[in-house]
């Protein structure tokens, strides 16, 4: 593969994406993920803390053979602003979520993959923040569009 590797996976019919949680971007940056779940007993609910742990590249991906999985984009997870089109949907394992920025020429601008989401089944814009909800309900991303590795994932409330 070539330096443009997210790209030449992005814009292949099958498009692909590393299989750890991450945001990927066009220029083959990638920021790895902490996408941690945990259970209260206490207050008997679960709650997430989603963070950047650190940088690295789709190169360094590939030198360790990790595993890429095929996204589809769900007809109904899917928005456009004057400048971006914003799709989710679903990795090939099914239990994953995936949310994608393009410009509206269709060239990619970031991508996510999260592994403990489901599937993102809508998605809209709200104060400069993303909202994707999942096929889980009452669960949802919100994505600072300022500074997308601000992400929340807000279990068991309605938005």
């Amino acid at each position: 593969m070539n330096a443009n590797i997210v790209n030449d996976l992005w814009k292949n019919a099958q498009k692909q994406l590393p299989r750890v949680d991450c945001i990927v971007f066009p220029d083959d940056r990638v920021i790895l993920l902490d996408f941690a779940i945990y259970y209260d007993p206490n207050i008997k609910a679960s709650y997430a803390e989603v963070r950047p742990l650190c940088d690295s590249t789709m190169q360094s991906f590939l030198n360790y053979e990790t595993p890429l999985v095929s996204v589809d984009a769900w007809r109904d997870a899917c928005c456009t602003d004057e400048n971006y089109r914003y799709v989710g949907g679903d990795g090939a394992y099914g239990n994953e979520g995936f949310l994608a920025c393009e410009d509206l020429e269709g060239n990619l601008v970031w991508a996510m993959f999260f592994t403990k989401t489901n599937p993102i089944a809508g998605i809209e814009i709200k104060d400069n923040r993303l909202i994707a909800t999942t096929e889980y309900v009452g669960a949802y991303l919100e994505i600072n569009l300022n500074d997308i590795t601000k992400i929340e994932y807000i279990i068991g409330k309605n938005i």
